[in-house]
């Protein structure tokens, strides 16, 4: 021993031949040895006893064993424990290989990922200690290559006769080689780690097991880096999208807010975050409604009237759909909404292009025969009357003629105005075109007389609307209107004949004297005036037919 050994610490030979002596077990001490060349290292001494029948001590036997490369292993282990990513990852990969060599006693290490096709680009490299450029070198003819198809590879010496092309790393003549493929933990193939030596390996076995171990760590950061790359890409893509896409708790409080909900809102994401998004809706218990609906269905989907930080008032088509976490509970909500202000204004523009007059915004024929047909229905179901009144202004031609257009057009939407304002709530007033109107009066008795009186009531009424001038401007005209009735008494009626019903029944007002309500199938008229008597009513009835089938330039003379 003292060949190979110089003096041990200070007693503790002595006392460790001393414990042995009087023990009856294995002994067993770690000593920090000074070779004959002046190094240290770790041995442990495991001796013990042997003793005679009689008790006396015989001899002692035991070994020691040098512990130095396992000490070095479990530093190393220790040091790559203790290394924490700070957000620099090829430091970080630096520290780790630096570990990688002193545990395993390597001269050169990598870590290395697949770049454009069959080539590898490091991330880390070092050799002797010292940190290496990022190298990028072909994958054939090289000992990495074996890792496409094993996850480990072990060339314990003739690294240079096995691959005489490969380049290896700079500083380093290897004989020996050890690398292990890097995987995700869904075994996704993430890059490799190797380690390269100028002595052949003494303990392959044990190096694999160490070198496992840094793989793993390695392994780890790297499916780390790329998964917070990939939230950057998605994070960047939601900023790209025009949409507003928002992600809120379950107690509505903004979470993340994009950039598209920045210009949407007129509200920064500083701004934003933390801050209960009920301050962008007009009516708070709309998003109290939604976030009810997703909670209960998972989604909701629909048009919310929202509004901009300024007050600038929006429409917004939004999806808001649950988020739950690994065990299945609600965790959050994504909303990603989109204005459809402009949208939904040219929407109702078209719409009510299509069915409502656009002089006088009152529903067109269209819409009062979409109407007229409901009310057929609810008939059918309910049993109550309906009734149409067909009004024609009197005199109307003979304004237009004197005073133009515009007061013809001012006259149409006072008189609209005169007539909304003489039937109730649930009726329609239609402008079929000129100076026509229609009403459509809903929900009448059940029983046809009082019905019928209903509507002769309401048709009186709108008579009596135009008893005042309407002014326009500075002129005051005075008109008269004759209104034509019909009971809608059958469900299964044809809606056209109705309306011609009453049309003709208008007519029969108008050739009656005017300013009166004509109920189609009777005679009888409701003048406005003491001045229309119901006798001249009955004694015009035959001719009033006559004009209602009359050619269209009678109907024309009627109306002026």
């Amino acid at each position: 021993d003292k060949a190979r050994y110089g003096a041990a610490t200070p007693g503790g030979i002595g006392v460790s031949v001393a414990s042995v002596a009087f023990s009856a077990s294995v002994i067993e001490k770690h000593f920090t040895l000074r070779r004959a060349d002046g190094g240290y290292i770790h041995v442990r001494d495991q001796a013990r006893a042997l003793r005679g029948e009689d008790g006396e001590l015989l001899r002692i036997i035991g070994g020691i064993r040098d512990l130095t490369e396992r000490r070095r292993s479990q530093q190393a282990l220790m040091g790559m424990a203790a290394s924490v990513p700070n957000g620099d990852s090829p430091a970080f990969f630096r520290t780790l290989l630096l570990h990688l060599l002193a545990a395993i006693g390597a001269d050169g290490a990598a870590i290395a990922r697949p770049h454009d096709g069959g080539s590898m680009r490091t991330l880390a490299a070092v050799v002797d200690g010292q940190a290496l450029d990022a190298l990028h070198y072909g994958l054939a003819g090289t000992p990495c290559a074996q890792l496409a198809s094993f996850d480990e590879y072990i060339l314990a010496d003739g690294l240079a006769a096995a691959c005489p092309d490969a380049a290896g790393l700079p500083g380093v003549a290897g004989r020996a080689y050890a690398g292990r493929r890097l995987t995700a933990a869904d075994g996704r193939p993430l890059g490799v780690m190797f380690a390269v030596f100028r002595q052949p390996i003494a303990d392959p076995e044990g190096l694999t097991a160490v070198l496992r171990v840094f793989a793993a760590r390695a392994g780890a950061e790297i499916e780390r880096i790329d998964g917070a790359a990939r939230m950057r890409e998605q994070a960047a893509l939601l900023d790209q999208a025009r949409e507003a896409i928002v992600e809120l708790d379950l107690n509505l409080a903004v979470a993340f807010w994009n950039r598209g909900a920045e210009a949407m809102y007129a509200l920064s994401s500083a701004e934003a975050l933390g801050e209960p998004v009920l301050a962008c809706y007009q009516d708070p218990q709309a998003a109290h409604a939604a976030l009810a609906a997703v909670l209960e269905h998972g989604e909701w989907r629909g048009d919310s009237a929202q509004r901009r930080r300024d007050g600038i008032a929006l429409t917004v088509d939004e999806s808001w759909t649950l988020v739950r976490d690994g065990q299945g509970a609600p965790h959050s909500i994504l909303k990603v909404g989109s204005d459809v202000t402009e949208k939904r204004a040219a929407e109702e523009q078209v719409r009510r292009l299509a069915y409502y007059d656009p002089l006088t915004g009152l529903p067109n024929r269209r819409l009062l025969m979409d109407r007229l047909r409901q009310l057929m229905l609810r008939k059918q179901r309910q049993g109550r009357h309906g009734a149409l009144l067909f009004i024609d202004m009197d005199n109307f031609k003979r304004l237009n003629d004197r005073h133009g257009h515009e007061a013809g057009d001012e006259f149409l939407r006072q008189s609209a105005a005169r007539l909304r304002a003489s039937v109730r709530a649930g009726d329609t007033v239609a402008r079929l075109g000129g100076d026509e109107f229609v009403i459509l009066l809903d929900s009448l008795d059940a029983d046809a007389a009082a019905a019928t009186a209903q509507a002769r009531a309401i048709g009186a009424g709108v008579v009596d609307a135009f008893r005042q001038p309407v002014m326009i401007g500075a002129m005051a005209h005075r008109s008269t209107a004759s209104v034509g009735a019909v009971l809608i008494r059958d469900a299964h009626e044809d809606p056209d004949a109705l309306l011609r019903q009453a049309d003709q029944a208008m007519y029969q007002a108008k050739h009656g004297g005017r300013n009166a309500v004509v109920m189609a199938g009777d005679a009888g008229s409701l003048p406005a005036s003491a001045s229309v008597s119901a006798s001249a009513s009955s004694a015009s009835s035959a001719s009033s037919a006559a004009a209602a089938a009359a050619s269209p330039a009678a109907r024309a003379a009627l109306s002026s």
